[in-house]
């Protein structure tokens, strides 16, 4: 739910779509708001998860389209469940990784492009042959990709964030550990999101676990973070 995803829901929605899921597991920043234009600034002073503030903007434009917001991380583990019971999906995924859960290579190109919008030129360049010995280009062994782990930290691209995603969820509710955390920051909760603001670094917690920890870009220091104030 970025830049391009909250024109294109915008669209659909006002369209008169019967049914849209809105999946992200992104919390609204100040630095969103130049580009993605669902949000205000309101959202951004709270930390809101974007799924579920696009679906309250999205409501006003549309009441009669059913609008379901899920603060999710897209891996090969729900992929499946999040994805096989709707009819289209529109790919806002700023990752690989969740990019190739599609399976679809035949569009892939074997070249390097750059558009010049002012000047209306575009160029591409192909690629060379690929070595014999490559692992990925000749034996088209992909392990990143075909590993079936999830990263204890996924370092986030463009901005200072880096999500810490434990395999365990939570051993206690956000409402007990907002009473903890009161002591060391302000806090502000509901029943899907706890939003710590430790000074320069506030800190997205989610009810499976996950956090979001804005303000690092060190996955070690996200780490320490997560490991002090929230626990493993």
């Amino acid at each position: 739910m970025g830049a391009l995803r909250t024109v294109t829901t915008t669209q659909l929605v006002r369209a008169g779509v019967g049914f849209v899921r809105l999946i992200d597991r992104d919390v609204v920043e100040p630095s969103n708001l130049q580009r993605q234009s669902l949000y205000d600034e309101q959202d951004a002073q709270m930390g809101r998860a974007k799924a579920e503030a696009a679906a309250q903007k999205l409501k006003m434009a549309n009441g009669d389209v059913a609008i379901e917001a899920l603060t999710e991380d897209v891996t090969w583990r729900n992929a499946e469940h999040l994805l096989s019971d709707v009819d289209v999906i529109v790919d806002g995924t700023d990752n690989f990784r969740v990019r190739y859960l599609t399976q679809n290579h035949e569009p892939l190109s074997n070249s390097v492009g750059t558009g010049d919008v002012w000047n209306n030129e575009f160029h591409f360049v192909r690629l060379g042959s690929p070595k014999k010995d490559c692992p990925c280009c000749a034996r088209h062994q992909f392990s990143s990709l075909e590993a079936r782990t999830d990263g204890l930290t996924v370092s986030r691209c463009g901005r200072q964030t880096v999500q810490v995603h434990p395999s365990q969820g939570l051993a206690k509710p956000l409402a007990e550990i907002a009473d903890r955390l009161k002591r060391v920051g302000d806090v502000r909760h509901n029943g899907n999101l706890l939003r710590l603001d430790l000074g320069d670094v506030p800190v997205s917690l989610f009810t499976n676990g996950r956090a979001l920890i804005h303000g690092v870009e060190d996955e070690a220091a996200a780490k320490s973070i997560y490991s002090r104030y929230i626990g493993w």
